[in-house]
């Protein structure tokens, strides 16, 4: 073990040490908006934006979104009119171009084994959104209904990182979806936006 040589000083080596976080020094302009995490699944290249799916596999900016949700004071809603154009432009464009999706209660396409292109694929559970912070719930059809939650952070109507997985819980309040992306395990599922 080293040799502490001037222990006088040990308090702010530990002051300085427990003061560094994964947050960005730079910090949004207004009062109350999350911090520019550091790690992000959105890559920016020539002007076109592309998500790197190992962030998202490897949980990698999960954690930051979890203490974000926490802290957020966003009220959940589960109408769809209230969702930004931007938020629904960039779910469309990491949805392969449609990312269709009914009201609650709304006709979809679930898992009678009859799909109709005239449907959304997808039925809303609910949503939530703060200055910075956006996260949705919904499902899909198939052979059974499967859950999906997408968290996304954003910054002047611009998405800067995103996170998604999928679930067979019912992601209807803050608290179950915080529930969700606290179990262990591994929960991605962003190929199937």
């Amino acid at each position: 073990m080293p040799e502490i040589r001037h222990p006088q000083y040990l308090p702010i080596l530990l002051i300085c040490l427990l003061s560094c976080t994964h947050v960005h020094p730079k910090l949004a302009d207004n009062a109350g908006v999350h911090p520019v995490h550091l790690i992000s699944s959105i890559k920016e290249s020539n002007g076109d934006v592309k998500i790197d799916g190992s962030v998202i596999s490897d949980n990698k900016n999960l954690l930051a979104f979890v203490n974000d949700i926490r802290e957020s004071t966003m009220v959940l809603s589960n109408n769809l009119e209230g969702i930004p154009p931007f938020i629904k432009s960039f779910l469309e464009r990491a949805g392969g171009g449609r990312f269709s999706i009914a009201n609650p209660g709304k006709a979809w396409n679930c898992c009678d084994g009859n799909w109709d292109d005239s449907l959304p694929n997808r039925e809303l559970i609910c949503y939530g959104m703060d200055k910075t912070l956006f996260l949705i719930s919904y499902k899909t059809g198939g052979i059974g209904e499967t859950g999906h939650v997408i968290l996304m952070r954003y910054l002047n109507n611009k998405v800067t990182d995103f996170w998604t997985g999928t679930s067979l819980l019912d992601l209807n309040s803050k608290k179950a979806i915080l529930k969700y992306l606290t179990l262990p395990g591994n929960k991605h599922g962003w190929q199937y936006i």
